[in-house]
């Protein structure tokens, strides 16, 4: 009863998950501190959620990209497309892995290369830690006693890097505890193998810490002029002042060598892509054969059509074939 009369007479705060809810998803958002909900529902490691537009938890792995001009102008937010609900959420997934400019540069099939970039710095580097691990994992179905121990190392190594570039994915942190910790000439210890070698692709949809970008003469597509800079920095500063054309000719400038739409998926995802090389990108032989593969490139075309979806056959039941 005590607890009761407390509860009912006693002026209670709103809860912080609630009041503070973000309004919108920009770069503070997505950098936001999770310390600051530690005791108010939410534990150590956790993200606070997304605007009520996104409904979601923000996700970990879905990182800042403070090179990224068209969102940190305020122009654009990290996630931005929203017009097309059919595909907004399988557009805004490549957001997480890929420059904007790979898809929306007018220039993108002069690129002579497709390389990665860390985060936050955008410097040029190889395959993240979590797709060489992946890799590793499919050329090592059956391991020899004697290879075990070298392989553990190799494994453990991919894991650190993995787990930081993740933002301490709880699922690595305990492989990584477990491959540390049991006799690689243990029945166990191949078992946990095999556990990361099915469970790999839940992670390959972005915890990387990094992105990919299109090159030309080491230099990346898609990096704005002074002069669109400018043009920008002048738009946001002055727009509720400038005319209607102003306004146009501002937005030309800024989006010169923008191609609005963004391109197909077919540059990508066929079955001889003229934009990405997938094994020099450093997937795995299988993840690059299913991405080349087309039967989910026709599903959104359809969609975009405004066709009806058909989940595709490949996730029915084997036994029901």
């Amino acid at each position: 009863m005590n607890f009761l009369f407390t509860l009912l007479l006693t002026r209670q705060k709103a809860p912080i998950e609630i009041v503070e809810i973000p309004s919108r998803l920009d770069a503070d958002t997505l950098q936001v501190s999770s310390e600051k909900y530690l005791g108010h529902g939410l534990a150590s490691g956790e993200r606070p959620r997304g605007p009520l537009a996104h409904f979601h938890q923000i996700p970990i792995w879905y990182q800042a990209d403070p090179g990224n001009s068209c969102s940190t102008s305020g122009c654009h937010a990290p996630l931005p497309h929203g017009e097309r609900i059919e595909v907004r959420a399988f557009l805004n997934m490549h957001s997480a892995f890929l420059d904007c400019a790979v898809c929306h540069a007018a220039d993108a099939d002069r690129a002579t290369s497709a390389r990665w970039f860390g985060l936050p710095g955008r410097d040029v580097q190889k395959p993240p830690a979590l797709l060489r691990l992946a890799d590793l994992l499919e050329q090592t179905s059956d391991v020899a006693a004697e290879q075990a121990p070298a392989l553990n190392k190799q494994l453990s190594e991919l894991l650190r890097q993995a787990l930081i570039d993740s933002g301490h994915n709880v699922q690595l942190a305990e492989w990584l505890q477990r491959l540390t910790t049991t006799n690689t000439q243990s029945k166990l210890w191949q078992s946990i193998v095999n556990e990361m070698r099915r469970g790999i692709r839940m992670h390959e949809h972005g915890e990387y810490n990094a992105k990919i970008g299109l090159y030309s003469n080491n230099k990346i597509h898609g990096r704005p002029s002074d002069q669109q800079k400018a043009a920008t920095t002048r738009y946001l500063s002055r727009k509720n002042q400038l005319s209607d054309d102003q306004q146009q000719s501002l937005l030309d400038t800024i989006h010169e060598g923008v191609l609005p739409d963004g391109a197909l998926c077919t540059p990508c995802h066929s079955p001889d892509p003229k934009l990405i090389d997938f094994k020099a990108l450093g997937y795995h032989q299988s993840r690059a054969e299913s991405m080349k593969g087309s039967e989910i490139v026709r599903q959104v075309l359809n969609i975009e059509k405004g066709q009806p979806f058909h989940l595709p056959r490949i996730l029915e039941d084997l036994d029901d074939r």
